[in-house]
């Protein structure tokens, strides 16, 4: 079945619709997407690596919860949505505090890439039970937040990594050479963790509520 998303402006207004697939292929096509947080009250981030049948970011870390907006859906519908498919938990809209959008690109691998208008939520204080749908999920972890961020900001500053905006203006070349998955260790964890999830760190876009 043809799976069919908005294809977007700059500004997030629509100017088309395209199969994901396809969207997906460089030069890549602007769509939205969603990107969730969930933290818990001890202060720990819900990461997730990212299942081997992934066309895109295939064995990588990443924040809770991404997705693509389809067409005609809501970004809160899409988190909903993407939340009950990848980690089985029932959420409402009232769980999802709305964060900032941005607009990225990323480099994937030599047939796929992303560009993308995503907006954040976060989801605080709230018991879950996640049960990852190996399909899109092979494992989770729980890390604390403050060490996750100190770690990707201390590895960018030594490294150098591009910041979403500095992704638009770069080539697929690019981007392919300077912003590869970050490799971070956090607790237990050693973490491959997808170019976007670091953007999102590094450009202070991740605001969790005192």
């Amino acid at each position: 079945m043809e799976e069919l998303i908005s294809i977007v402006s700059s500004a997030d207004v629509q100017t088309g619709v395209a199969d994901k697939l396809q969207a997906h292929k460089y030069p890549v096509q602007r769509h939205r997407a969603i990107s969730v947080w969930i933290r818990n009250n001890q202060g720990e981030v819900l990461l997730q690596k990212r299942s081997k049948s992934k066309i895109i970011g295939a064995d990588w870390w990443a924040n809770t919860v991404c997705g693509n907006v389809w067409n005609d859906e809501s970004y809160e519908a899409c988190a909903l949505r993407r939340l009950h498919e990848e980690l089985g938990l029932q959420c409402t809209e009232a769980n999802l505090q709305k964060g900032a959008r941005f607009e990225y690109r990323a480099y994937c691998n030599e047939t796929y890439g992303e560009h993308e208008v995503d907006q954040i939520f976060f989801i605080e204080n709230v018991a879950v039970q996640p049960i990852p749908n190996p399909a899109e999920v092979s494992e989770i972890a729980w890390v604390d937040w403050e060490e996750l961020r100190s770690r990707v900001l201390f590895l960018v500053s030594e490294q150098g990594y591009y910041s979403a905006e500095a992704s638009l203006a770069a080539s697929w070349n690019e981007l392919a050479e300077n912003m590869q998955p970050l490799e971070v260790t956090v607790g237990t964890y050693q973490l491959t963790l997808a170019p976007w999830t670091v953007m999102m760190i590094t450009g202070d876009l991740v605001s969790f509520r005192e």
